[in-house]
């Protein structure tokens, strides 16, 4: 509009109210709900609109504007689980706002003292609240008008202030980008501190793309360039939090090459503060008199988080890597166990005493390292945490579930011929212990079924028959009296994983009885036993693996009885990829004299459910 003039049209669905005294006036406009709040506004809106349809601009009493302020902060304080009513919310502030804005700039007086940057903020903050990618691009936009209607060159606390909540917003927005949106915002701001760099370092350490780590790295050398220009009297600096986020990121960073050894580096930085932030020794012996808030080179020595980020990112390296770094992860996370030991007890660093947690993050490494020697050295240091405790009295390295749970698992994964035997042992140890009060940690259901999986893998019908023993026993010992303490039951992947121990060695009668078995239990109203889409898969499998001549007609029975329960409405049988190309390999390995047609159909019929609109074809 042409804000030199004082009267212009003005938005066309604004009409004259009717009405000569606002509705509900006299009550408190949190008592009102969002309809009177609404008819409310709209009062207030045509106050200035004369009968002729032409809007007075510049001539908005001290009282109007107190009104709108009042509905502005009432807009922008409602919260409503209805997205559509927090959607009016956001247009209803922005809208006083605007009212407001077009006074200023028409030349009222009473506006340039009324409006403020907390205003600004109160809308802002309406519409992060909506949630959405486009609203969060609003709230940016509002940035704009922001600057558009205050002096660009004078930022306050109330402006920061602003800035600081879409920044915020875009961090905590998981939109694709919003990474982006958030730097360009940090680098609007004239007054930034750490806090706004380590949020927006944190979402991209939170996107898990390949080049996170780079990203992150990036802006806490900004930091630490900042820093080193401004010397000890630096407005800003980095902090601890600064450099475990960019641990993070490394650790995160899905497909990125050598993340773990940079990590490690960043480690590295932080144990040497003084060389990281160009600190020389002089100052650096100065600094030690200072209190800890005070002293930036305390403040940017690792902690326990710092060093378990570095264990997650030798967890989290990549598979595939072609220098063995895979491999050897276990061994890195052992002697990054070891140098934090040596630290704390050479009173280099209190703050890094390794626990329970830590430990387990090393058991986690080893767990995915796909070193052979694995579970032996799981073993090991869980032997280790137990002398601590036992001999050392440390109750901080408390073997607890997930400490024997991980050794269980990893000696189940190894490829040793005794370890379905070792990882009973274990389990059986674990119970013990427990019964005893040795430990707090109860064996569950992720404990037994890490066994049962250990003799799945072994291969052969013995180890099948052990693993189904084993799944009777648990069945019954879960009912008995005597043993209150363990109210464990077999679940579905229990099942399971039985399923496909008979099924990998050919019997798949045996697989089949368990099928039968689950579903005997069902009706008997065990509801969280129904066979699940694995379960018929498991037992496909087990029939396309199986030396009956019959193998193929058995299991395409099967798959019709489940593609008759999805009909039925019983989606957990609903047949998929797999289930169909696990009959296709059946037929394929079998001397059916019509296997080549009978392949020919099932595929016309993954053909057609797909186009009618089963996806997982």
């Amino acid at each position: 509009g042409n804000y030199n003039a004082k009267q212009r049209t003005k938005y066309p669905k604004k009409t004259k109210s009717s009405s000569s005294a606002a509705p509900n006036s006299n009550r408190p406009y949190t008592d009102l709900s969002v309809d009177e709040l609404k008819q409310l506004t709209e009062y207030h809106l045509s106050q200035n609109i004369q009968p002729n349809g032409i809007i007075s601009i510049g001539t908005m009493s001290p009282a109007q504007m107190h009104e709108f302020s009042r509905l502005l902060s009432s807009w922008s304080k409602l919260s409503s689980p209805h997205h559509q009513k927090q959607i009016l919310a956001a247009e209803m502030a922005e809208q006083c706002l605007r009212e407001l804005l077009e006074e200023q700039t028409a030349g009222n007086e009473h506006a340039q003292k009324m409006i403020t940057m907390d205003m600004y903020y109160l809308v802002i903050k309406a519409w992060l609240k909506v949630g959405g990618y486009k609203d969060f691009v609003h709230a940016t936009s509002l940035l704009d008008l922001m600057e558009l209607h205050t002096n660009p060159k004078k930022e306050s606390s109330s402006s920061l202030k602003c800035y600081a909540a879409v920044l915020n917003g875009w961090c905590k927005s998981r939109s694709m980008g919003a990474e982006v949106k958030a730097e360009e915002i940090l680098n609007r701001m004239k007054s930034r501190d750490v806090r706004h760099y380590n949020n927006v370092m944190n979402r991209i350490a939170n996107n898990g793309k390949p080049n996170a780590g780079l990203e992150a790295e990036r802006l806490l050398d900004e930091l630490i360039s900042s820093y080193k220009s401004e010397g000890i009297n630096a407005t800003i600096a980095p902090n601890r939090n600064s450099f475990n986020t960019v641990i993070k990121a490394y650790a995160n960073a899905k497909g990125g090459r050598n993340g773990a050894q940079n990590a490690q580096r960043i480690l590295g930085m932080m144990e040497d503060p003084a060389s990281t932030l160009g600190v020389s020794p002089e100052d650096a012996l100065a600094m030690q008199t200072l209190p800890d808030e005070d002293n930036i080179l305390r403040q940017i020595l690792p902690d326990k988080i710092s060093y378990t980020s570095i264990l997650m990112a030798w967890a989290n390296t990549n598979s595939h890597s072609n220098n063995g770094e895979q491999s050897n992860a276990g061994e890195k996370a052992e002697e990054l166990l070891k140098h934090m030991v040596a630290m704390y007890r050479g009173g280099k660093n209190g703050g890094i005493k390794p626990d329970t947690v830590t430990y387990n993050a090393v058991l986690k490494v080893w767990g995915k390292c796909g070193h052979p020697n694995a579970g032996e050295r799981s073993e090991a240091l869980l032997d280790k945490m137990l002398q601590l405790y036992e001999k050392g009295g440390d109750p901080d390295v408390i073997p607890d579930d997930v400490t024997f749970n991980s050794v269980i698992h990893n000696i189940a994964n190894s490829n040793a011929a005794d370890s379905p035997q070792r990882a009973m042992r274990l389990l059986e140890r674990m119970e013990k212990s427990y019964e005893s009060g040795l430990i707090r940690a109860k064996p569950d259901i992720i404990s037994y079924n890490s066994v049962l999986n250990a003799f799945a893998k072994n291969g052969g019908p013995e180890s099948a028959q052990h693993a189904e023993e084993m799944l009777d026993n648990l069945e019954k010992r879960s009912y008995a009296r005597s043993m209150s303490w363990n109210t464990i039951r077999p679940d579905v992947y229990s099942y399971n994983i039985v399923i496909s121990a008979w099924g990998n060695c050919g019997y798949a009668n045996k697989a089949v009885a368990l099928l039968d078995r689950m579903t005997a239990l069902t009706n008997e109203g065990k509801a969280d036993l129904k066979p699940d889409v694995t379960t018929y898969n498991t037992v496909l499998h087990a029939w396309s693996q199986s030396s009956d001549r019959n193998a193929p007609v058995k299991a395409l029975g099967l798959l019709e009885i489940m593609l008759r329960l999805h009909e039925g409405g019983d989606n957990s049988a609903n047949p998929d990829v797999l289930s169909f190309s696990t009959v296709i390999n059946a037929f394929s390995k079998s001397k059916f004299p019509r296997k080549t047609s009978q392949t020919r159909q099932l595929l016309r019929r993954m053909k057609y459910f797909y186009e009618n609109g089963q996806k997982r074809m």
